[in-house]
């Protein structure tokens, strides 16, 4: 383990060397590599300094890296022109150097929302899921339509979900809750749902605010996905490990997922079908894909069995 860590250890100091070395080249001593801040088998983040400003440098090592840049740069230009400087914003991108594979970002102010949320002072902690919802009701309608939500593609969703690797236990609530979301999902395939570009990836470790002002990060390209589930991927990715002990409803915060709904972000028949259905299919994926590292703990458990209750009550 100590052997694994010291060569991680050294694989991002020279990635960082790499990262400098490309900065200086094309902008002289205008930038500065300051601080490794991830380091994964396709990307690394660096946290530094961009002429004269804080800044995130973000490097992709695979063979399309100019092409993530490429849309990634599209993506963010595109919401930084639509969402300005107001309450709701993205992290700019100030500039790409495709052949380092090397992007330049902003450094959001403030904190990840993964963490403000976790405050103890509830007035506090609402203005912080208040701002995330109010964020994406802001986006959705910038690039909604209305789709066709197929049942080849719902059940691609829930295809190779390694079930087998389970305990006896988990394995059986995981089998249960699949068969609940393939009878409740029958009340939306083959219908319109309300589809949209947001964030790929919607969540509050990827959010940043400073109690006032809330930022995207981490946006890599525009892909559309059901509304529903872009709202729903937040929510669970929010509560699957919460140990708040708080009314809930699908397994959810109900007092969160009252804000959401505030926010006007879904019509009311998709808050009533498509909604559930996708927070019970992210639970059901969050809790086995992230098995081998969390091992089922006991709240994740609880909300897995809160949201098949509901669930199957739904479908008699």
């Amino acid at each position: 383990m100590a052997d694994d860590l010291f060569e991680r250890l050294l694989q991002g100091g020279r990635r960082a060397e790499e990262v400098q070395a490309a900065l200086t080249a094309r902008f002289g001593a205008g930038a500065e590599v300051a601080q490794v801040l991830k380091l994964g088998t396709d990307s690394a983040v660096f946290a530094g300094v961009f002429q004269g400003q804080d800044a995130v440098f973000k490097q992709f090592f695979t063979p399309d890296a100019a092409q993530i840049l490429a849309r990634m740069s599209e993506e963010l230009l595109y919401l930084d022109g639509a969402l300005g400087q107001g309450a709701y914003r993205v992290n700019r991108l100030l500039t790409t150097l495709p052949e380092a594979g090397l992007a330049v970002l902003e450094k959001a102010p403030g904190q990840r929302l993964s963490k403000l949320i976790k405050s103890d002072d509830p007035d506090a902690r609402g203005r912080s899921i208040a701002l995330a919802a109010n964020w994406l009701a802001t986006v959705a309608p910038l690039r909604a339509q209305q789709k066709r939500l197929g049942g080849t593609r719902m059940a691609r969703q829930l295809e190779g979900l390694n079930l087998e690797a389970l305990p006896p236990e988990d394995r059986q609530l995981s089998l249960a809750l699949l068969a609940a979301l393939k009878r409740f999902g029958k009340r939306i395939r083959g219908g319109d749902l309300t589809h949209t570009v947001a964030h790929g990836d919607f969540a509050p470790v990827n959010m940043m605010s400073d109690g006032q002002t809330i930022w995207a990060v981490d946006i890599q390209g525009g892909a559309r996905f059901p509304l529903a589930r872009i709202m729903a991927r937040f929510l669970v990715a929010k509560d699957l490990y919460a140990h708040r002990q708080v009314p809930r409803k699908w397994g959810l915060d109900a007092d969160d997922l009252h804000v959401f709904t505030d926010a006007q972000i879904l019509p009311m028949p998709e808050l009533q079908s498509a909604l559930p259905y996708f927070v019970g299919q992210q639970f059901l994926r969050r809790f086995v894909t992230s098995y081998p590292d969390r091992a089922g703990p006991p709240n994740a458990r609880a909300r897995l069995a809160e949201c098949l209750s509901e669930l199957e009550t739904a479908c008699h």
